[in-house]
């Protein structure tokens, strides 16, 4: 998020997360993206339907470009308003074996990377971390945080399997785990630690995230090729929390959190360069979910469930983006996506459209404009509300699509080899936003 924030109208909500606003939209709407697969929240401590927390699972270490986006992006990219970081996984060196050891804020990290068969060019690339405060509180450092240590550790991965004749295999996951127990008892009321409250309560909070992938490309020819990913991802979140009597030291339950959700993806795209002058990309992309959402509030003596939902539903994407360069120094890119969520059969049609034009070599002027749409966070669309008869019924499962139009104009221009200014002026109009 600090680097995302270099970027004008880009910032971040406060230093102990990692949520990335853009241009005063809500943090929800940034796409996450990792080797062409959407992903869940990849940060440690990161609920359900969020896309921040305070320690990132992600590994500056494995990862090589990216790309950041904050508006009026191309069609590929859809089901967000805000913007898309689109992240790569770099490849392991496939020439000699190397290992890493490292200590930082972050996480006591070791890694290893190096060839499978040095014939074919394959390589694997792994990583793993484990929290430094949790290693610290072991060693009984403070660490400022009093008795309640965030706990965590992540894994990364990447082979890389080329073949002569079958295309190129591509297989990748990251993972993490993270806990932290905030216990009254453990409460030094002589400081202020960083988790305390006024009010007395033992919390038990705990998240993990899963994403595994397999990619395949494959050479239909010198102008044709084709891209295949199939994914599988897990997030989930698990809180109980009690309050503390005062004249008995008593924990009386309070709260209970036990909710996952499991997102299963293919994606396959066709690439097709016509000509010097022309290159279409089309891809069709099956989100399916599965939920197992369940929370309860302990209020008179009894449990009230908030939400107890088991279900599924799936989200079909589309896209066409066309590629038509005039001159050497003039290019539009123009598409479409469309999309349609199963759970209420709500859909967007989205045209969008780019031209650049490279005035000289150190200058171009660029605009862009198009529609954007975006499904609200699942666990939304389930909520249960009470009605006057006493029953129970999901008000939200009906709401649309949030939508929202893009336009940018922007001017960018190399002053010097080592300075280089960019100026863009936007206008955004949001609709269909539910409150």
């Amino acid at each position: 998020s600090r680097m995302a924030a270099n970027y004008a109208g880009v910032s971040g909500a406060n230093d102990s997360r990692n949520d990335i606003i853009i241009r005063g939209n809500s943090p929800l709407g940034l796409l996450w993206r990792l080797n062409g697969i959407e992903i869940p929240n990849p940060n440690h401590f990161g609920s359900l339907g969020s896309t921040g927390g305070p320690v990132s699972i992600l590994n500056n270490n494995v990862l090589d470009k990216s790309d950041f986006m904050t508006g009026a992006f191309p069609a590929e990219y859809g089901n967000a308003l805000a913007g898309v970081f689109d992240l790569q996984m770099r490849s392991g060196n496939n020439e000699k074996h190397e290992f890493l050891g490292q200590i930082g804020f972050n996480g006591f990290e070791l890694g290893a990377e190096g060839p499978l068969k040095r014939k074919n060019n394959s390589s694997y690339l792994v990583n793993y971390r484990y929290s430094t405060l949790g290693v610290f509180n072991e060693l009984g450092i403070n660490v400022g945080t009093g008795a309640a240590v965030p706990k965590y550790q992540d894994l990364s991965f990447k082979f890389d399997l080329p073949t002569q004749k079958a295309g190129k295999f591509t297989v990748f996951g990251i993972g993490g785990m993270s806990n932290i127990e905030v216990l009254d008892k453990d409460r030094d009321t002589t400081k202020e630690n960083l988790y305390d409250g006024d009010i007395r309560s033992d919390g038990y909070f705990s998240n993990n995230m899963a994403v595994v992938g397999i990619g395949h490309t494959y050479f239909f020819n010198a102008t044709t090729f084709s891209k295949i990913n199939f994914s599988a991802s897990h997030s989930g979140e698990k809180y109980e929390i009690d309050t503390i009597r005062d004249f008995d030291e008593a924990a009386i339950p309070q709260y209970r959190n036990n909710s996952n959700q499991q997102k299963y993806i293919v994606d396959i795209s066709i690439n097709k360069k016509f000509s010097a002058k022309n290159f279409l990309k089309t891809g069709i992309t099956i989100n399916y979910y599965n939920f197992d959402y369940v929370d309860s509030v302990y209020n008179d003596g009894e449990w009230k469930s908030l939400t107890d939902f088991k279900g599924q539903a799936a989200l079909y994407k589309f896209y066409s983006q066309w590629q038509h360069r005039f001159t050497d120094h003039l290019t539009l890119n123009s598409g479409v996506f469309a999309q349609m969520y199963d759970l209420n059969n709500t859909y967007a049609i989205e045209p969008r459209l780019g031209l650049r034009w490279e005035i000289r070599s150190n200058q171009s002027i660029s605009i862009g404009t198009g529609l954007h749409s975006q499904i609200q966070p699942q666990y939304i669309y389930v909520v249960k509300s009470k009605l006057d008869d006493g029953t129970y019924t999901q008000t939200n499962k009906d709401l649309d699509l949030t939508r929202s139009y893009h336009a940018v104009l922007a001017y960018d221009r190399t002053l010097t080899p080592d300075m280089r200014l960019k100026v863009e002026t936007y206008y955004q109009y949001l609709f269909d936003v539910p409150v």
